[in-house]
């Protein structure tokens, strides 16, 4: 039986523009489409509910969920009303703890101080703000829909609601994006002192409208030189602002990390709800279809103006593969087929490899003796010489019974995951 308390992630796809870099499963739709689809988000976290009361013991949670995370998306795109319905369908589906981690994610164009006044009084006690910038210009180009006064209303507007728990996130490595530009950035949020900010250096994925005025030589990304003089100008800011930087990305005031995603972090059984959503637990991955109208026609037959959801395809590793390539498995829980793009078993070794990969990404590190408690193996005795070779360089600290990325090797993270898994292979 899987030990630890469950995170729920609720997903929200919509949104009232594509930005430009973005690649998350999201989508420009009108309002009817959001209602069908909160009625078949309701008619998931109900089946789950049943489905874990009765399920085996390599998936089934120890009891209610410590915390509940909607994200998208544009979740401030719902009403108060559609917000009511599934977070109380996930306390009477599944439980949630008192005193739980329940945040919303919000735009800052989209979310009024009557909308947080009504969220906040529904139980949502962490408010996630996607601010990225406090420049104009910079907002513009990456095509967000408000402006920073936008950004400074809505958080003080949170904070008149009653939300004591606020989250900022920022990007940088953006075009036109000075040093200065970054640091008055920083300051402007550590000035409003929430007790989170996340930062996020700006990737260009295939597929978005970014990409395609990186080829056309009209949207000029930062050196990577740059953007790391950019990220350990932060680290120094942030430190001296009082704020533990917990994991890569991550910053907070002491108590105020997020629980959910330290959940994530450190491999903890998760729900994931809604089109796109993946899920963890135990030994189990499963991943939903994507579009929106396939998910509600999966979950509400005979839904008005939606299309049938595809098959299930199952892989036990790597990427899902087609129907006719591999032949189709029983899920272990028995979702509906036509809600799951696929599922796998993660096999030993993956679960190494994840618990490396994610442990690196955390201020404390891999602790050796959960790392041994959940893998059944010695991180040392898996890959010891590269260890040694990677903390003679600098990219690592071993010390008091945990392995950390220095802060040079939090830049080069990747290289450092490259080796260790090269290892593990040899």
């Amino acid at each position: 039986m899987i030990e630890q308390p469950m995170g729920i992630y609720l997903h929200i796809p919509f949104c009232r523009r594509k930005c430009s870099y973005c690649d998350f499963n999201s989508y420009v739709t009108d309002e009817s489409i959001r209602a069908a689809y909160v009625d078949a988000l309701a008619t998931e976290i109900c089946w789950w509910g049943r489905a874990l009361a009765g399920a085996a013991d390599e998936a089934r949670t120890t009891g209610a969920a410590r915390s509940v995370y909607v994200g998208g998306g544009t979740p401030s795109l719902l009403t108060p009303n559609q917000l009511r319905v599934l977070l109380r369908g996930c306390e009477e589906a599944l439980g949630i703890t008192a005193g739980a981690e329940v945040t919303i994610e919000a735009n800052p164009e989209s979310a009024s101080l009557a909308w947080l006044q009504d969220v906040r009084s529904l139980g949502y006690n962490r408010l996630s703000l996607g601010v990225q910038s406090f420049d104009d210009s910079l907002l513009k180009v990456l095509g967000r829909l408000h402006t920073a006064g936008d950004a400074l209303r809505c958080y003080h507007d949170a904070r008149q609601a009653g939300f004591e728990n606020i989250s900022l996130d920022l990007m940088f490595g953006l075009d036109g994006q000075s040093l200065d530009l970054w640091r008055r950035s920083l300051e402007t949020a550590i000035q409003l002192g929430p007790e989170h900010i996340s930062l996020y250096g700006l990737t260009v994925e295939e597929g978005t409208a970014l990409a395609g005025q990186v080829r056309k030589g009209t949207y000029v990304t930062a050196d990577p030189e740059f953007a790391a003089e950019m990220y350990g100008l932060a680290e120094e800011m942030l430190a001296d602002a009082g704020y533990e930087h917990y994991e890569l990305s991550n910053w907070a005031r002491p108590g105020r990390q997020s629980w959910h995603n330290l959940n994530y972090w450190t491999s903890g059984p998760y729900l994931g709800c809604g089109a796109g959503a993946h899920a963890r637990l135990g030994k189990y991955r499963f991943w939903a279809v994507s579009r929106p109208r396939a998910y509600i026609a999966a979950w509400v037959p005979g839904s008005a103006g939606v299309s049938p959801a595809r098959p299930l395809v199952h892989a036990r590793a790597g990427r899902p593969r087609s129907r006719e390539n591999h032949r189709l498995s029983v899920n272990p829980l028995g979702l509906p087929e036509a809600a799951l793009d696929g599922w796998e078993e993660l096999t030993p070794s993956a679960c190494v490899q994840e618990s490396i990969m994610l442990g690196l990404r955390l201020g404390r590190g891999i602790v050796a003796a959960e790392f041994q408690r959940e893998t059944g193996c010695r991180l040392e005795e898996l890959v010891g010489p590269t260890l040694l070779e990677l903390r003679e360089v600098g990219l690592l600290d071993m010390a008091d019974g945990a392995i950390r990325a220095t802060r040079r090797g939090r830049l080069l993270l990747d290289e450092i995951l490259a080796r260790l898994f090269a290892g593990l292979e040899g």
